[in-house]
Order: C-alpha cells, then structure tokens, then sequence
C-alpha cells in the first residue's frame, strides 16, 4: 500500500487529506478514507491518481439529498451578522458607525460595509468589489452576511457566490 498527503482547497477552507493506494492484478485502486465515496481504480498508479483526484472532487461537489449533507455543506461558512438595536438605521456618521458592533458590518473583522438597513445593504452589494485588503476567506463571510442581510431586510439577491458581484479590485495580489 502506498499512501499520499495531498491538499484540496475548497473556497477558502484548505483540506489536507490522505489517499491510499494499492497494488492489484487489474492495476491499482485508491481511497480517501476521510472521505466515504471516494474511490477509483486505474490502470497505473498515474491513472488511479487522476481518478482519485477527480472522485474527490465529485464528493465534495455533490448536492446534499434528503437530512445528510456533505462536507462542503457541514463546513459552510455562517454568517455573523446580526439585525441592528432599534433607531441605528438611517445615516450613519463617524461616531455612529464607531458605535455599531462588529456584527453590525459585512465584513467584521475590518468593520467594513455596515449595513442597519435596506439602503446600507444595497450599498454594500454595489461596493463589495471595491472593498480592499481583506482575504477570500473574508468575502465568503461577508457575501454570507450581506446575505442574512438582505433576507432580513427584503433585499433582492440573485447572486449565489460572493465571485459574481462586480469585478475585483485592483491591488489584491490577483490577475
């Protein structure tokens, strides 16, 4: 038996898993045991990789059906942001936007994007690509704020992915 540490990245969540490899008459068959159904055989060790590799990411791919979820669904980032305490929608000044809590702003962390209302969370989808120096990682919880967000304020939202709101800014480090 052969085994193999590989990473897959998974949005902004990195997984490092291990696939096992085994020697048979026909050719060799792989498993990732931390992931059930995913499995393969190939003809060589390079084609029972590639299978493997591809199993992988037709598990972590699938649809949940029925109560059981997959991985991806289990780990899915949640949403910190919480309604706002009665009389903080409307403009917000310095000092106000000082007050609000973290939970109060699409992306907490930089306390970027407050949103106490329907307007603040329109304007937050509108600017969510000219939002600088924050991570991927970041943009998943602030697309999943903005989200509970909009729901909780009547907001039409069409998009599934935080990728699908406007172009990239300039500066991150990417194409």
């Amino acid at each position: 038996m052969r085994h193999a540490t590989f990473l897959v990245k998974l949005g902004s969540v990195q997984l490092q898993l291990t696939a096992v490899f085994e020697k048979i008459r026909e050719g060799y068959i792989g498993f990732v045991g931390e992931l059930p159904g995913a499995n393969t055989q190939g003809g060589t060790l390079e084609e029972a990789r590639l299978n493997l590799a591809e199993a992988v990411r037709l598990v972590l791919d699938a649809k949940p059906q029925g109560p059981s979820k997959t991985w991806k669904d289990r780990h899915m980032i949640t949403a910190t942001w919480q309604p706002p305490q009665a009389g903080a929608s409307g403009p917000l000044d310095a000092k106000r936007v000082n007050a609000l809590p973290n939970s109060a702003f699409a992306f907490p962390a930089a306390r970027k994007e407050p949103m106490t209302d329907a307007s603040h969370v329109r304007n937050a989808i509108a600017r969510f690509d000219q939002v600088k120096d924050v991570t991927d990682a970041d943009r998943e919880l602030a697309f999943a704020n903005i989200k509970k967000a909009a729901q909780h304020f009547g907001v039409e939202m069409k998009e599934t992915d935080w990728r699908q709101l406007g172009s990239r800014p300039q500066g991150r480090g990417r194409p």
